[in-house]
């Protein structure tokens, strides 16, 4: 899933510019891409077409005896017999068509009602098949965000993930059955609706369809043409603008209790209005821009009609006839102006298909590399590492990297904020990949293992532990099924949390009431270590923000582990507290020295004058070495 902003100092190298539009080309071949989860629904989308089929035909079978309604009224006697048929519904017409004026217009009834009944059943059927294409490419979405690493995992912050979960997989489900399939729809119509015009007036039809549905298509082609492109930039505009408003709700709201104690809520909350407004104008110009386009093409279809009532009229037809032949062709317009104007609904989801088709494209994990498991007491060694979030634009975050931890060993990563401590610790875990060097454990190259691999020997407690809504149990537990509640019990009393558990018992935590002290949390946390399986630590700040008691009691737990066999490296900024087999000393990405604490506090000025503490203020344990 999306991992927290690199805590090293060093910015990691987000490319602050827009991404530019999506051309056309491209957003059909996205589209394309997505058949892996819109072509299981094939079979129960002909089932739709043959719907829309069937509609079609009632459609034209309406206008029939719409024609011998209108004839029969005007001639007072007999209706005409010049008109179309419909094609699978003929049966119809001539039960209903054959008789008085009363039978006529009760078919017209049945027949546009029993229409309507297919158009409701074949909505509520694409539908049901959008429903499932979204649930496919949910899951399909998630499993690739977990397989993201290195530049692909920075991509996915939080924002972009629950874009594409919520709004784009319904979107996109929406448009590829309602969109992709409506046009496919509407092609059977045309070509049913075509057919029947060509078979108008006795046969002489075709000559309508020959002048006027060459002609809807090019004046709805060039209407297209001419808004394509203000479309599409108005598209991303306001996509863009979505996707700054939906990161701006996500700064705001975690925070918003906490704001109003700082006295800054305002401030935020005016940004997030704008945002908010910015994002409505962006909408309101597409729908804009959207309803003109389709204005424009419904004008140039209503000055075509006079153009089909002239050559009508030179068919020396009934004017029941005439009037079923507009309405033909006002249902081939409104059909062409939706099979033109698709490229226009491309457009609009282009943002949608760009980003779902990039994390869709995340590549599979391969065979597992797991059979080279070390052993229980891994050695870990850290060779020629050199890392850059932007390589040849960012400096070097950590450049000459070299260290050993025994088997067993605990190792503190010490330096100032903007040492790299943070990153060295996400290239440990395998969040990102190095541009060069190796991280070995047990003499197996783990560097270029991905972290789901990874994750099954080494085990990663950040700075923010993640406390989830379960109980304190059932925050042990997680990810470790194996773990008995009796266990995980033992373990958090081990770490002092014997009164959280009576407190708290079987309620879940993050309610008000149920709020853990951070101190809590960090032995949660710990717990949830001891109850897995990883022979490697790595926790990122263990002690900050503890009092001196509780920092002892995690650096215990620590300290225990490492002596029943882990090997365990700590980013931290309290080195003193945790008695270590020696100390990393970053500076600016490189090391700058190391030994233990006593060691370094003796003669490395650096280290000294950042770790010297005031003894009433640390109270702190005789430190390691």
């Amino acid at each position: 899933m999306p991992a927290p902003a690199p805590a090293s100092g060093k910015t990691p190298g987000k490319s602050t510019a827009a991404p530019a539009p999506v051309p056309l080309r491209e957003s059909l071949r996205m589209a394309w891409s997505l058949k892996p989860v819109f072509l299981p629904a094939m079979p129960a989308a002909i089932g739709v077409l043959l719907l829309a089929l069937v509609q079609a035909d009632l459609l034209v079978g309406a206008t029939f005896l719409g024609q011998h309604l209108l004839d029969s009224f005007i001639s007072g006697g007999s209706p005409s017999s010049a008109g179309v048929g419909p094609l699978l519904t003929s049966w119809l017409t001539r039960l209903f068509g054959n008789h008085g004026s009363g039978m006529i217009a009760l078919g017209l009834i049945l027949t546009a009602l029993l229409a309507e009944a297919l158009s409701l059943v074949a909505s509520q059927w694409r539908f049901r098949i959008s429903q499932g294409f979204r649930s496919r490419l949910q899951q399909l979405l998630l499993d690739s965000m977990f397989r993201a690493a290195g530049p692909q995992r920075e991509k996915l912050d939080t924002a972009t993930a629950q874009m594409m979960f919520n709004s784009d997989s319904g979107g996109l489900g929406m448009f590829l059955i309602f969109g992709f399939l409506g046009f496919v729809e509407q092609i059977v119509k045309l070509g049913t609706l075509t057919f029947a015009l060509c078979r108008f007036g006795d046969g002489r039809g075709w000559l309508l369809a020959l002048v006027l549905v060459p002609a809807a298509f090019i004046f709805k082609a060039i209407v297209s043409k001419l808004f394509l492109r203000w479309e599409q930039h108005t598209a991303h505009q306001s996509d863009m603008a979505m996707m700054q408003t939906q990161r701006a709700a996500l700064d705001f709201f975690p925070l918003m209790a906490r704001l109003v104690y700082l006295g800054g809520e305002k401030t935020k909350a005016s940004h997030l209005l704008e945002q908010a407004e910015a994002s409505a104008r962006g909408n309101q110009k597409l729908q804009w821009v959207t309803n003109l386009h389709g204005s424009t093409a419904q004008i140039l279809a209503i000055l075509a009609l006079p153009l089909a009532a002239l050559l009508m009229l030179q068919m020396e037809v009934s004017p029941g006839v005439v009037v079923q032949g507009q309405g033909l062709f006002a249902g081939i317009i409104a059909t062409v102006g939706i099979i033109v104007s698709f490229p226009s609904q491309i457009i609009q989801y282009a943002p949608a298909l760009r980003r779902v088709s990039e994390t869709l494209a995340i590549p599979p994990l391969g065979e597992s590399p797991l059979a080279a498991t070390p052993t229980s007491r891994p050695a870990i060694a850290v060779q020629n590492l050199r890392f850059s979030y932007e390589p040849g634009k960012l400096p070097d975050t950590l450049q000459d990297i070299n260290f050993e931890v025994p088997g067993g060993g605990l190792v503190c990563i010490v330096g100032a904020t903007t040492s790299g401590k943070s990153t060295l610790a996400r290239l440990l875990m395998g969040e990102r990949t190095p541009q060069s060097g190796k991280i070995v454990i047990d003499d197996t190259d783990v560097t270029s293992w991905h972290l789901l691999w990874r994750r099954h020997l080494i085990a990663f407690l950040p700075a923010e532990v993640g406390i989830f809504r379960d109980t304190i149990i059932g925050n042990i537990q997680f990810g470790r099924p194996e773990v008995s509640t009796e266990k995980a019990w033992s373990l958090a009393a081990s770490l002092g949390l014997d009164n959280a558990l009576k407190k708290y018992a079987d309620a879940p935590l993050h309610s008000p009431e149920t709020q853990l002290a951070t101190g809590e949390q960090r032995r949660v946390g710990v717990a949830r270590l001891l109850a897995g399986h990883q022979p490697v630590w790595i926790l990122d700040e263990p002690l900050s923000n503890l009092d001196p008691n509780t920092m002892r009691q995690v650096a215990e737990a620590i300290e225990s582990a490492a002596r029943a066999g882990r090997t365990i490296l700590v980013i931290t900024h309290d080195p003193e507290f945790i008695r270590s087999d020696f100390n990393v000393f970053l500076k600016e990405g490189r090391i700058a020295a190391r030994g233990t604490h006593a060691e370094l506090m003796a003669h490395c000025p650096e280290y000294r004058e950042r770790y010297s503490r005031d003894p009433a203020e640390s109270q702190a344990t005789p430190a390691n070495g």
